[in-house]
């Protein structure tokens, strides 16, 4: 999936934690979490002070936020 700035993705629920993420479960909490999209470069999401890295693998698309058409 390519990502771009300001779009909202939810982040995977994952059985086991992604080998990328830090092995104390920090990013955990993120989880099933619609975000939006800081950084698609850095794979950043906004609203995360620690500035944890994702894979873009860890997203999935999702439709809230989007208006009818």
């Amino acid at each position: 999936m390519k990502l771009h700035k300001g779009q909202r993705v939810r982040i995977k629920t994952f059985k086991k934690r992604p080998h990328s993420w830090n092995d104390e479960g920090y990013m955990d909490r993120f989880m099933g979490k619609v975000v939006i999209i800081k950084d698609p470069d850095k794979v950043g999401i906004e609203g995360d002070r620690r500035g944890w890295i994702f894979e873009p693998t860890d997203f999935e698309p999702t439709n809230v936020g989007k208006g009818k058409k």
